[in-house]
């Protein structure tokens, strides 16, 4: 989870095998995603709570033949999201605009899904399903962290133990029923909910910074530990090609055991993030 109210840092990698996971976990479920749904063009926004690089979410949708919109904060970000859309041949189908808030600068009901992840939680949360409602003719779909995974517990007793600020946003829509309950105020029926990210390790931004404050005597171990060799660039992302990355794909499955488990009550635990997909009452009979 990164903490994005009001930052303005612009992140020019993904690095560690916690975004490359969560690459891997949210890319293969909008594939699904827009295999089963009748899914042509795609507004992404208003901008994107990813820990990496910003504005590259919607890259499978594209692939698997959808005009894709992002709406990004920062045409620094558009520049770096650019490289990566062309870089896996997808310019064609992407167009980035520069939106920081709302309202999104789209006229009414031009998208059958708008969608974006992580910003729920720093925004009024009625008023973004209102605008994101309205620049849509048929799906709505939000994706945020979820408040059941056990790293999200830690990280909240950290915080009340040490008295850091929280930046990480509303925690009151960080659960799937509470995002469901709002959509209905608007007239949008969720179709599913799913748990989405759900490797073994907890979801903690600063694993350093967590023990040094809270378990002192383990801080010299983390001492001269060797940096993540999952350092992907905008030209070298291994999440679309397993015969380029063959040993990343093969660890990720290796990985999913979580994410690929019937067990809800398993998956509630683990999972970092959830998504629900809503449809406009008015579009079910369309």
């Amino acid at each position: 989870m990164l903490p994005l109210g009001g930052a303005t840092t612009i992140r020019e990698i993904d690095l560690g095998l916690g975004t490359t996971y969560e690459r891997f976990a949210i890319y293969r479920w909008l594939e699904c995603l827009i295999d089963r749904h009748p899914i042509r063009d795609v507004l992404e926004g208003p901008g994107d709570g990813v820990a990496g690089i910003s504005g590259i979410n919607s890259v499978p949708l594209a692939r698997r033949g959808a005009k894709v919109t992002v709406a990004l904060r920062d045409r620094r970000e558009i520049a770096l999201a650019r490289r990566v859309w062309e870089a896996q041949d997808c310019l064609a189908q992407g167009s980035f605009v520069c939106a920081n808030g709302l309202p999104l600068p789209f006229t009414s009901r031009c998208f059958d899904l708008v969608w974006n992840f992580n910003r729920l939680p720093f925004f009024n949360p009625r008023a973004m399903i209102a605008e994101m409602s309205r620049v849509s003719c048929r799906y709505v779909l939000l994706m945020a962290p979820s408040r059941h995974n056990y790293g999200f517990l830690a990280r909240r007793v950290h915080h009340r133990l040490t008295g850091r600020p929280w930046h990480y946003g509303d925690i009151d829509v960080m659960e799937p029923g509470k995002v469901i309950d709002l959509l209905a105020q608007f007239e949008l029926q969720a179709l599913e909910a799913v748990l989405l990210d759900a490797p073994w390790w907890p979801d903690i931004i600063d694993l350093s910074e967590f023990v040094t404050d809270l378990l002192p005597f383990l801080s010299g171990r983390l001492k001269g530990k060797r940096p993540s060799s999952y350092r992907w660039e905008p030209d070298n992302l291994p999440y679309f090609d397993a015969r380029v990355y063959p040993e990343v794909h093969r660890r990720i499955d290796r990985l999913s055991f979580i994410e690929g488990s019937r067990a809800h009550w398993i998956k509630r635990f683990f999972a970092h993030h959830f998504g629900v997909l809503a449809v406009k009452r008015e579009a079910i009979d369309d």
